[in-house]
């Protein structure tokens, strides 16, 4: 039993606030215990990507400095939990992809994670990991597991649905139509992907055939089958 079950057990609650406080503790000492090392050029990517402003004397320095002084660049992001997941992201895609798989920090933070009991989907795809904030468990389920479920034989349809829920994560009232754009590309290229054609193509398609049928009938007439078949 952890620690998160004997609080369950004796009916003691976390809140938000609780749970994330626990996270970034527990990233702290990822951060200050362990033999992980990063290079000047993965820090002043991280600096760049993160829009952090490089330490003072950084660039000055050419040796590899241990992963808790990376841990002076998160800290102050504490006190948005969301910028500091943001700012841990980018991290993550930018230091695992120049290590053994011994030495990832994406391991540790999903624990993190799942000890502080905060629900975030961790989404990896050929674009690097994306940790998507959770809401309610049936918007979870019809809006993140079901559909990249049934896309795993659909590549590029799954690739578009990724992307849009990557925008959905930051979405506000401004770029709404923005965000519900990209979820209707992703089922366009789903359709394409599953049928051959575009939605365009294939009614288009379908209007053919029904016109055809229509006139080999010999019950109307071009004009008719046309109208029928729903061309004006």
């Amino acid at each position: 039993m952890d620690y998160m079950d004997y609080r369950k057990t004796l009916g003691i609650g976390f809140n938000d606030k609780e749970k994330q406080k626990l996270f970034v503790n527990r990233i702290e000492l990822l951060f200050h215990n362990n033999h992980m090392y990063f290079s000047k050029t993965l820090e002043e990517k991280f600096c760049y990507w993160a829009g952090i402003k490089l330490l003072d004397g950084t660039e000055k320095c050419r040796f590899d400095t241990h992963l808790s002084s990376m841990w002076s660049y998160l800290e102050p992001q504490k006190r948005n939990f969301l910028k500091f997941l943001f700012s841990l992201t980018i991290l993550i895609n930018i230091y695992d992809a120049s290590v053994l798989p011994h030495n990832k920090i994406l391991p540790y933070v999903r624990i993190a994670l799942t000890d502080s009991d905060i629900p975030f989907e961790i989404i990896e795809d050929d674009e690097g990991v994306f940790i998507l904030p959770k809401g309610a468990k049936e918007l979870d389920d019809k809006l993140v597991n079901e559909p990249l479920q049934w896309l795993v034989e659909y590549p590029q349809a799954r690739t578009a649905w990724i992307k849009a829920l990557k925008f959905y994560a930051d979405a506000t009232n401004k770029n709404a139509s923005d965000c519900a754009d990209l979820f209707r590309k992703a089922l366009e290229q789903f359709f394409r992907e599953f049928f051959g054609d575009s939605p365009v193509v294939y009614i288009n398609k379908m209007k053919i055939s029904r016109a055809k049928e229509l006139i080999s009938s010999g019950m109307y007439s071009v004009s008719e089958a046309c109208e029928l078949s729903g061309y004006n």
